[in-house]
């Protein structure tokens, strides 16, 4: 274990975040590239790979990398409820919990005003810094049911902030507008 593991970070608390093999690639260029070119004029970033070709454990590379400004999920679609907007919801609300307070949220459910109040929140911590939003397993959710995952990132968002798909097998980054 390394020192980094032994403090919790906002990725801590992504429910179904990968476990990474100790033989990983490691792509610590290509992690820095990705977070050089998101920004205003480049808020989306795809990356596409086919299965095994190691996108999931970039994305989890990149939620280690910048630990402090990344909320993650990873979205594994057994069931519909496990895509669902509530579990969604509580996933990141998880993550951002600890972000703004510090603890761990131990609740079984969040409603949509309590999240909006959280976002807030955050965006009142956060001032001018970009906050990633790494989401993993988009691809795998039936067509029918992806307008889901657009209220999640589209549904409370604050004025400043702009939700932005980030990498496929997706990643989302709130590009904040700098003061």
């Amino acid at each position: 274990m390394n020192q980094d593991d032994a403090i919790a970070h906002n990725w801590n608390f992504a429910r179904d975040f990968p476990e990474l093999s100790p033989e990983q690639i490691h792509r610590p260029h290509l992690l820095e590239t990705i977070a050089e070119i998101l920004g205003a004029d480049t808020p989306i970033v795809f990356l596409e790979g086919e299965e095994g070709d190691g996108a999931t454990t970039t994305l989890a590379q990149f939620c280690r990398a910048y630990p402090e400004h990344t909320f993650a999920l990873f979205v594994r679609p057994a069931s519909r409820f496990a895509y669902s907007l509530d579990y969604l919801r509580l996933a990141l609300a998880e993550q951002m919990h600890w972000y703004v307070y510090g603890t761990a949220l131990n609740r079984e459910t969040f409603d949509e005003s309590e999240f909006d109040q959280l976002i807030l929140k955050i965006q009142g911590k956060q001032r001018s810094a970009c906050l990633y939003f790494v989401v993993d397993g988009l691809h795998q959710i039936p067509v029918e049911d992806q307008s889901l995952i657009e209220h999640v990132f589209f549904g409370g968002s604050p004025d400043r902030c702009r939700p932005v798909p980030l990498l496929d097998h997706w990643t989302t980054e709130r590009s904040c507008a700098k003061d």
